[in-house]
Order: C-alpha cells, then sequence, then structure tokens
C-alpha cells in the first residue's frame, strides 16, 4: 500500500500478530484509521518543493547574484542561510520555494550556476495570508501599502519600502516620516 499520505490526523490504531514464524521478518501489522488533510481544500494550503544546496567556495556577490536569477527564474522565495560544512568550513545554504512542476528546471539552473554538487528537494504545504495592495498618496507621491488578512478577521498593513524610500529622498525627509504617513493614509481609505 506504501506510506501513508504525508498529512493525516490518527483516529484509531490496532496492531495484530500471528502464530506462523516466517523467516527474516515478524508476522505482524498495524493499522490506522486516519483522517486525511487534503491540501488546498479551502484552508489556504498550497504544495509547492523547497530546493536546497551548500556552498562553500562562492564569494558573497556571487551567491546574491544566483538568489537574484533563480528569483528571476520563477522561485517563489530564495533565502541565503549561514552554515557550518564539513571540515568546519563556513559556507551558505540557498534554499528556494518554488511550485513543484518548475522544481527539475531550478535544481538545474543551481547545479549550473553554483559550485553545489548536489540539491535536496522536498515536498512541503505551506498556508499564505490574503493580501491586497492600496496606493495612498504621500506628500504628492504614491505610495503602495501591502494589506493582509490576519486569521480572526483583522488586518495588517505595511508600506512598501522601495516606495518610501522614493518618497523620503524625493522629500528630504526620514523614511520612518513617510512609513508613518503612509500607514495613517492607509488606516484612513
Amino acid at each position: 500500500a506504501g506510506p501513508p499520505p504525508a498529512e493525516y490526523t490518527p483516529l484509531r490504531i490496532g496492531y495484530g500478530a500471528g502464530t506462523k514464524d516466517f523467516a527474516g521478518r515478524a508476522n505482524a501489522w498495524r493499522i490506522i484509521l486516519a483522517e486525511v488533510e487534503s491540501v488546498g481544500a479551502g484552508d489556504g494550503r498550497e504544495r509547492i518543493a523547497l530546493l536546497a544546496c551548500d556552498v562553500d567556495d562562492m564569494s558573497p556577490e556571487y551567491l546574491a547574484a544566483v538568489a537574484d536569477r533563480v528569483r528571476d527564474a520563477g522561485a517563489l522565495d530564495v533565502v541565503l542561510l549561514p552554515v557550518i560544512m564539513k571540515k568546519g568550513r563556513a559556507g551558505t545554504r540557498i534554499e528556494l520555494l518554488c511550485e513543484p512542476r518548475e522544481a527539475a528546471r531550478l535544481e538545474a539552473l543551481l547545479l549550473t550556476e553554483t559550485t553545489s554538487i548536489g540539491v535536496r528537494r522536498a515536498d512541503v504545504s505551506r498556508i499564505t495570508l490574503a493580501r491586497q495592495m492600496k496606493e495612498v498618496e504621500v506628500l504628492g507621491h504614491a505610495v503602495r501599502v501591502k494589506i493582509v488578512a490576519l486569521p480572526g478577521g483583522g488586518t495588517r498593513a505595511k508600506p512598501e519600502f522601495d516606495d518610501v524610500q522614493r518618497v523620503a529622498l524625493a522629500t528630504r525627509r526620514r523614511p520612518a516620516d513617510i512609513y508613518a504617513l503612509a500607514l495613517g493614509a492607509a488606516e484612513r481609505v
């Protein structure tokens, strides 16, 4: 029958054993009555792939370029993490999330663009908050504000940093001031 689904809730477990002795194996069984959690059935979860590789012989600017390259190639998210590798060497783990159908292509890209000789892949699920983008005016300039819906009905807003920085430079104001003005404008909309 193969392994159980990745996500399930056991309801009951039963065990049994026979009386006959088999060479090299036990005459026993276990059965699990479970409720399978269906990913994507309205709970906001989706199946994605997690790819990871480790490198200890690339300079930081090249690692940053690889992160940009896989992001541009369709990765949903990319992070670079410091790790300690064999023989105590400092290294970097490149982790990315992608659509499962993109995994093989992005694995090949990692193997081509990095010095790694292997990429790990895991199937994972994630849940994301529903979001919308609003545009508000701050000191005569447009600032995009991302608003997410929180579990339980609340919301959280965050002005986009690139817009905050652009307006701060144009108006010679502190980015923190522009951030606060954009947040206040978003609350009034």
